[in-house]
């Protein structure tokens, strides 16, 4: 199990306190199995929950890379990508893309055990009503990924995208219906096509744009210091004292709080002895207290001027979708790392 790598590696880290370069593997270990497990969970909210998409303007290439890094390497697969002149961006969630194409290569993976050819092209398409079914007349992006693996009987084509099917000893059986579900909420479709010892292509069209690009932050790099003054709201006090950890390497002052009526009251204490809160992360969902939605509208009435960052752990909620609309400066995903914090409070300053 996942949480078990989690579990395994802190405990062998904590072991090897004493050597720093086993500590280091150990704990990479351990974020590389979290990682995964965060993946898992945002499959299983986004099937049952939808998982409404997040868009932003999105280079498809940037994507298609990162999820060719995560599943596909060490393994003895040919890779190749072809991109057609001038190719559209599209408006989409980037990190549901990532998840949909993670998905696809993973399977062309496992349907090449002793390595194989795996060519993946993007182009522009237009397309007619009626042309392709489920979608509208309209310009679109096509993006074909295909591998020659072991192909597909006709008799298990049809159960491709039915939740819980799988033919793998290991398999949730999400991976494809959660993918399905993805690219229909961006208005696209997915569609298979495979013969038995000839591979598999999968075809995925999403709707066109032309918009400049967003960039998304690397949860990777090193975050430099920010500092300020900092309330964080939190049920959950793991997640408080992880939060603290991180702001505090950001050079922040910070409050915690367990709720929204704590976290306002705390918040107009500083407001009235003239040491004033420069932001606030808050915890959509508190259970049986006030949550974060409401906080903020409160916090707002106290100072117009602050800004709000929201965090939860569920994609599916209006308020992570559209945030600026709530009263909210930016969003975050729990769980989330330093880095990937550090550029939502720059940005949330900035605006």
């Amino acid at each position: 199990m996942k949480i078990g790598g989690i579990f395994g590696n802190i405990d062998l880290a904590l072991k090897a306190i004493d050597d720093g370069e086993r500590v280091s593997r150990y704990l990479g270990r351990g974020i590389g199995a979290l990682e995964r497990a965060k993946d898992l969970t945002q499959q299983l909210l986004t099937f049952s929950k939808g998982g409404a998409p997040r868009k932003k303007q999105v280079d498809i290439s940037r994507v298609l890379e990162q999820s060719q890094q995560l599943s596909l390497s060490g393994s003895s697969i040919d890779y190749s990508i072809n991109i057609a002149p001038e190719v559209s961006t599209i408006e989409a969630d980037d990190n549901q893309l990532c998840q949909v194409f993670n998905n696809v290569m993973i399977n062309a993976r496992q349907a090449m055990p002793s390595g194989g050819k795996l060519q993946v092209s993007v182009e522009n398409c237009t397309v007619k009503t009626g042309e392709i079914h489920g979608l509208e007349s309209g310009e679109f992006l096509k993006i074909a990924i295909k591998d020659d693996g072991v192909g597909i009987p006709d008799t298990l084509i049809s159960k491709i995208f039915d939740p819980f099917f799988t033919t793998k000893d290991t398999g949730s059986g999400l991976g494809m219906s959660t993918s399905y579900s993805i690219v229909r909420k961006h208005d696209g479709v997915i569609l298979i096509d495979s013969q038995v010892g000839a591979g598999t292509t999968v075809t995925i069209y999403l709707p066109a744009g032309s918009a400049a690009l967003a960039t998304a932050p690397d949860e990777g790099g090193q975050a430099r210091k920010i500092g300020g003054r900092i309330l964080v709201m939190d049920d959950e006090e793991v997640m408080r004292d992880v939060a603290q950890g991180m702001l505090e390497l950001l050079g922040f002052d910070v409050v915690c709080t367990r709720d929204g009526e704590e976290a306002i009251d705390v918040f107009r204490e500083y407001m009235n002895s003239g040491n004033a809160i420069d932001i606030v992360l808050l915890d959509l969902t508190i259970p049986g207290g006030m949550g974060g939605e409401e906080t903020m509208r409160a916090i707002r009435e106290i100072d117009k001027s602050v800004a709000g960052i929201v965090a939860s752990g569920y994609a599916d909620s209006p308020v992570l979708s559209h945030p600026e609309q709530y009263g909210f400066a930016g969003k975050m995903e729990k769980p989330y790392r330093s880095a990937t914090l550090a550029k939502a409070i720059e940005e949330a300053l900035t605006r």
